[in-house]
Parts: structure tokens; C-alpha cells; sequence
């Protein structure tokens, strides 16, 4: 898609597409039947024209002028070459966000899916890297569910207000072509005019569509980090596949690193950083200086590229990931029943208890029960203040895992997904 045959051949079509307008409407008179397909433009041939005029677009159409010299006349009549340059940008940026709205949705469903297969096993949350309260692996899936169906709207409204194109001259007047004319050409391309363009079209929609593609890669970055925080050693809950064969490290054999995770943390870093030269492109002189271009190269191709990577990468944890049940088990077990302070507070608050009191009471049996690694729950029982009022029964009570997670069917109904669907 940004190869620079697929954009000279673009150009191309451009340029036809306008003759062919202007012909139809009587402006000029012109013999197309010199046309004949297939044609193509090499970037060979342009950058041999190139190295004497130094001006891409005019290499490019006396390339064009050389294969069909019946089009030497009229070929970009009333045209500048941010006509043909814009208006072929968006169209490549609109077909390669066909190709990333479908690996992502194919991701986002996947999500989904393991959201469902993983929606009863109960795993330990954590705050601050902390173990808090239980919570359930597939809630922690059906998150980025959430998140990427989110996301995937933030791109679709990006890649929309890019369904635009300009043929309005110099500085967007249409000192020779009309309005009427630029509607009909774009409309071939399934494209808007820019309503108000300068020489270019406003560089605020390609920051929004580099923006929206780095929200995108920083959620997969956040699905990487709990991938690698899950896989390390002393929780061990989760692990990215590792394949027969493979190697974690040169000199440990031992080792099986979250390289892949690794991958999509760092590469995520990359289109985070080309927002600000998306943002800075917007500022350009009166109605348009070069600034911009040659960021522009570099920062939307490689946008694309590394997010559909990143997607790919991601694909392939959610689909082979490893899940250790029994540490997920194991850690839960290891909090010494610690996760039941809450409710403890809010039962002695229930009860009675000042507030303060209630949570310096139940704060000071926590702090023993982790230091020492003994029980919180037989610390509770042998406090006489606590056994007044409330009974061992409706202590052990707030132990069953199945009290927290009570409400998780009306979360994952928020997400369109009720028990009759598992």
C-alpha cells in the first residue's frame, strides 16, 4: 500500500480521473484512447527524471507525458501537485486502515473469546503491585475487550474524517478547476472535499489518526505488561507460549523470557513517540510550507506497519497463552485470607464499630498476619472485641471467592455477553 508504485500508480488515476471529468463536462478536449491498461510507473523511471529537476511530481509526469505523449497537453490541467500528492495519501491511508480495523477486530473478538472460557476462575487482583481482593482472570480479558472495541471506534472516526480529497489549486481557491468538478473526481474514490483547504489538506486528521493508532498500541502494551508481570517468578500465573525448541537464554538454559511481550512493549514506544510530530505538522506557514512531508514519510507508513506487527504479536499470546491454574490457585491460598479485610471493616462498621476503630482493629491483625505469614482468619477468631460481635460462621462467610465475584454476570452484560451466550 505505501510502496511508491502504489503511489505513482494512484497519482495516476488521479490525473485520468480529472481528464476524464473535465472531458465529459466539455472543459477540454482530449483523446484518452491512448490509455491503455495495464500501465504502470516505476520509481525507477521517476528517479532517473528526478535527479536533474529535483521535483517528484514533475519527474512523475514527464514519465507519464514519455509512456502516453497523447496526454502531454491537458495531463494536470488546473492541478498542483498537492492535489494529486494529498488526495493519494489518504486514499493509501484509508486502505491500510481497511487492513488494520480487520486484524483488529479479529483480535478484539478474541479477547472476547477468552473473556468466556476464563470467566470462573478466580485470581488474585493486585493494586500497586499488591494482592487486593479476588477478582476473575476472565474479567481481566473481558477489560481489554472493552478497551480495544473502544479503540477500534477512536480509529474507524480517524480513518472517516481521512475520507477526504483536494483539487482546489494552488491555495484552495479553484482558480481553474471548480468545486463541481473536484466533487465528481473524488467521488470516484469514495471521497469528500476538504471543506476549507489551503494548498494541502489540514494536517489536524492525520495527528487524530496517529493519535488513535497509539492509544491502540499503548492497550496492547498494557496486555504486554500483564503478561510479563504474570510471568514473573514467584507468581507465575500466566506465561506467553513457548515453543518446542526455542531458546530463552545464550547462557541459562533454564530461562523462558516474555520476549515476545518484551516486543510489543518497546515497539509500542515508537508510534507513542510519532504523536508529536503529528501534532507539530499541523502549524504550517499561511497556506502551506514542506515540513510536514518529509515526517510524513517516515511516521504513517511506519505507524501501520508496527501496529498491524503489534497486533499480530498480541493475536499470539491471547490465542496459545499458558495458564498455571494451580499457582493462580496457590497465590490466592498465599494471602492467608488477607483479601477479606474489606468486607471485615465494612461488617464491624455494620456492627457498630466506629469507623477508625473498626479499621485500625482490623489494620493491626492484617500487619501480623503478613508479617508472620500466619493466619488472618485465626487471629480475627481470637480476638475477644471482634468475637462479641460477630460470629466465627459470618467470619468464614466472607471467605467464600464466590461473594466476590457475585456481580460479574452484570459486568460482562454491560459488554453484550449474558449467561445464556457462554
Amino acid at each position: 500500500i505505501f510502496s511508491v508504485k502504489n503511489q505513482y500508480n494512484i497519482w495516476l488515476e488521479i490525473e485520468l480521473a480529472v481528464l476524464k471529468v473535465l472531458k465529459a463536462s466539455n472543459t477540454i478536449d482530449v483523446d484518452l484512447k491512448c490509455i491503455k491498461k495495464p500501465y504502470s510507473i516505476t520509481e525507477e523511471e521517476v528517479t532517473e527524471k528526478e535527479k536533474i529537476n529535483n521535483h517528484e511530481v514533475v519527474s512523475f509526469l514527464e514519465t507519464v507525458w514519455g509512456k502516453f505523449p497523447c496526454l502531454k497537453k491537458y495531463l494536470h490541467f488546473g492541478l498542483t501537485s498537492q492535489d494529486i500528492m494529498d488526495t493519494a495519501l489518504f486514499i493509501q491511508i484509508l486502505q491500510a486502515g481497511k487492513i488494520t480495523l480487520n486484524k483488529l477486530k479479529r483480535l478484539t473478538d478474541l479477547f472476547r473469546e477468552k473473556a468466556i472460557e476464563y470467566k470462573h476462575i478466580p485470581i488474585l487482583g493486585r493494586t500497586h503491585g499488591r494482592g487486593a481482593e479476588p477478582t476473575s482472570l476472565g474479567l481481566r480479558f473481558l477489560s481489554f475487550f472493552s478497551a480495544l472495541q473502544r479503540e477500534s471506534t477512536f480509529l474507524k472516526k480517524a480513518l472517516e474524517e481521512c475520507r477526504v480529497g483536494k483539487l482546489s489549486g494552488t491555495v484552495g481557491t479553484y482558480p481553474v478547476l471548480s468545486p463541481e468538478i473536484e466533487k465528481r473526481v473524488l467521488k470516484q474514490f469514495n471521497l469528500s472535499p476538504e471543506p476549507v483547504a489551503t494548498q494541502v489538506i489540514p494536517r489536524d486528521r492525520i495527528a487524530q489518526l496517529i493519535s488513535s493508532m497509539a492509544i491502540i498500541s499503548k492497550e496492547l502494551d498494557r496486555f504486554a505488561h500483564f503478561i510479563r508481570l504474570s510471568q514473573i517468578d514467584g507468581i507465575d500465573e500466566l506465561h506467553e507460549p513457548f515453543k518446542k525448541g526455542q531458546t530463552g537464554s545464550s547462557a541459562m538454559p533454564h530461562k523462558k523470557n516474555p520476549i515476545i511481550a518484551e516486543r510489543i512493549s518497546g515497539l509500542s514506544r515508537l508510534i507513542s513517540s510519532f504523536t508529536i510530530p503529528s501534532l507539530e505538522n499541523i502549524p504550517l506557514w499561511w497556506e502551506r510550507d514542506i515540513s510536514h512531508s518529509s515526517v510524513e514519510r517516515i511516521i504513517i507508513e511506519d505507524s501501520f506497519h508496527i501496529l498491524n506487527y503489534l497486533i499480530e504479536l498480541t493475536e499470539k499470546i491471547v490465542s496459545d497463552v499458558v495458564i498455571n491454574t494451580r499457582n493462580i490457585e496457590n497465590n490466592l491460598k498465599g494471602m492467608n485470607e488477607l483479601y477479606i479485610s474489606q468486607k471485615l471493616l465494612s461488617l464491624l462498621i455494620s456492627k457498630g464499630m466506629e469507623r477508625e476503630t473498626a479499621y485500625k482493629l482490623v489494620q493491626k491483625y492484617a500487619l501480623v498476619s503478613h508479617k508472620e505469614k500466619i493466619s488472618f482468619l485465626k487471629l480475627l477468631l481470637d480476638d475477644k472485641q471482634i468475637k462479641r460481635i460477630i460470629t466465627s460462621d459470618e467470619l468464614k462467610k466472607h471467605l467464600d471467592i464466590k461473594g466476590y465475584l457475585k456481580n460479574i454476570n452484570n459486568i460482562y452484560k454491560r459488554m453484550g455477553i449474558n449467561e445464556k451466550n457462554l
